[in-house]
């Protein structure tokens, strides 16, 4: 199999092509042909070394995929053979054939392609969890989005440092903080971890008695820490395809690249230049 491997923190262009012995799917897998592959900003992070959950180097990023099922292991369901699928992965999508675990694995929805399935993992389920499960949205509320870009941006703010500041102070009574990523530390000046510092010295602190006081509340979302979550992640991803089907969520791919063109892909997102999801096809 082939994958797009992180062998040292850098540029973009640091990533490589390698050749890998095909993985055999575990007991309750299923091996995946891939077609597609979604990138998030959090790959970007691990990239240039400024993702804390980021596996060790030399490394395989990746949190979604979308292909067909070849294989499934001795506790999968055979019937799955030849599906059209996406699924969420923990971190090794950036490959052509992977093994994953069937729970985090759903059927691909009639009319989307493989490009537009592998955008709706992490985009989708994130935006739910912030805007729904957490953030309790109503019709007669009004969201303030900053950040009209990229895949979740298309939501909520993912800009982190001093911007949490504004966002807090710009709430009323009730109001709500959701915050789910810390873009900006990319933008500093510093070198590696001083840019995270960096951005946590600009970061308000949030105390109990001031929450109580004003009538606020503030939350986070980190998909990448939900894997022990399966049972909610599948009932989400059921409203989620339950939108799909009636036509009021449909997933945007911005751009598709060929899977050789891995770092141009990723600084196209650098660069700040993408209205939507960004998407490697193998």
């Amino acid at each position: 199999m082939k994958q797009i491997v992180i062998p040292r923190h850098g540029k973009p262009e640091v990533m490589k092509i390698e050749e890998k012995p095909d993985p055999k799917p575990g007991r309750g897998d299923f091996l995946i042909r891939v077609h597609a592959s979604g990138i998030n900003f959090a790959d970007v992070m691990a990239r240039i070394g400024l993702y804390p959950d980021a596996p060790k180097l030399p490394s395989v990023v990746g949190y979604e995929v979308a292909g067909i099922v070849e294989d499934a292991g001795p506790e999968a369901d055979s019937s799955w053979k030849g599906s059209r699928v996406f699924a969420l992965t923990r971190f090794g999508g950036y490959c052509d054939l992977i093994s994953v675990p069937s729970s985090q694995v759903f059927k691909i929805p009639e009319g989307l392609s493989f490009e537009q399935a592998a955008g709706i993992p992490v985009t989708y389920l994130t935006a739910y969890q912030l805007l729904v499960v957490m953030g309790a949205l109503k019709k007669s509320e009004s969201i303030l989005i900053h950040n009209a870009g990229g895949g979740v941006g298309l939501v909520i703010d993912p800009l982190g440092g001093k911007h949490w500041s504004k966002s807090y102070a710009a709430l009323r009574s009730t109001g709500r903080l959701g915050m789910f990523g810390i873009s900006t530390a990319k933008e500093s000046a510093l070198l590696g971890v001083l840019k995270l510092v960096a951005t946590a010295v600009r970061m308000p602190s949030f105390g109990p008695i001031s929450l109580m006081s004003k009538n606020r509340a503030v939350f986070g979302v980190n998909m990448g820490r939900m894997w022990g979550e399966q049972e909610k992640i599948r009932e989400w991803m059921g409203v989620i395809l339950g939108g799909i089907a009636e036509g009021w969520i449909k997933p945007h791919v911005d751009k598709v690249f060929p899977y050789q063109d891995a770092a141009q892909a990723h600084r196209y997102i650098e660069e700040r230049r993408n209205m939507g999801k960004v998407i490697l096809k193998f």
